[in-house]
């Protein structure tokens, strides 16, 4: 929906792998999307069109089961970061594992702070006071948009997604966008961002109130 990245089909048409390059490097993001039938056909036609070019290939954030597939490739592996997984059938926050989020939970709704899910067709009139969050949480941390791997704050984007929002009063302090199939199986947070005064605990409240919303 980034309009950011360029397509390599297979074959059949029936898979692709969506990347973008930067300097001599081609970079897919995530594994192929697509039957795995498709998969080691397309992995080999990418790296050997990179190479053609003089460039060198990559695949970021590949699931674990489907490293076997980059290395018969030649490809090596390295570990830059971990994703989280929350397995919303099972989550609670009952118990002394979950003390913490349910004390932080507690203690931001006596601060005040309230959340919300805004519903896509509503998202166009929160752009402003969403894109004043943005433009304070990017001046903050003295960076620009990133793009690839993530949306960026792009009004046509963000406007063809649900969003949660966190608020004081009035007062918009923080908001996340949110991926959400219609297959109901898994939903992600994109974009977020908040205000560089917002109570401490402010993006815990936004995700503790999210899973439990979700689930």
């Amino acid at each position: 929906m980034m309009g950011d990245k360029q397509l390599l089909f297979s074959d059949s048409g029936e898979a692709f792998i969506m990347y973008g390059q930067h300097g001599r490097s081609w970079i897919a993001l995530f594994d192929p999307v697509g039957p795995p039938r498709e998969w080691p056909e397309l992995v080999w036609r990418f790296i050997e069109m990179a190479h053609a070019r003089g460039a060198r290939a990559a695949f970021y954030q590949v699931r674990t089961q489907a490293l076997p597939l980059y290395l018969d490739a030649g490809l090596r592996v390295y570990k830059l970061g971990e994703e989280a997984h929350v397995p919303l059938a099972e989550f609670s926050l009952k118990g002394p594992r979950r003390a913490n989020l349910r004390h932080g939970l507690n203690r931001a709704e006596r601060e005040g702070l309230t959340f919300e899910v805004i519903a896509r067709d509503e998202v166009p009139r929160w752009l402003p006071a969403l894109r004043v969050v943005s433009d304070a949480w990017l001046a903050e941390h003295d960076t620009q948009e990133k793009c690839f791997s993530l949306g960026a704050f792009d009004e046509t984007y963000l406007a063809r997604q649900s969003v949660a929002v966190v608020k004081r009063g009035a007062q918009l302090l923080a908001f996340a966008s949110l991926l959400c199939p219609p297959t109901r199986r898994e939903a992600t947070l994109d974009l977020m961002r908040h205000l560089p005064d917002a109570p401490n605990g402010t993006m815990d409240f936004l995700f503790v109130r999210l899973m439990l919303h979700f689930q």
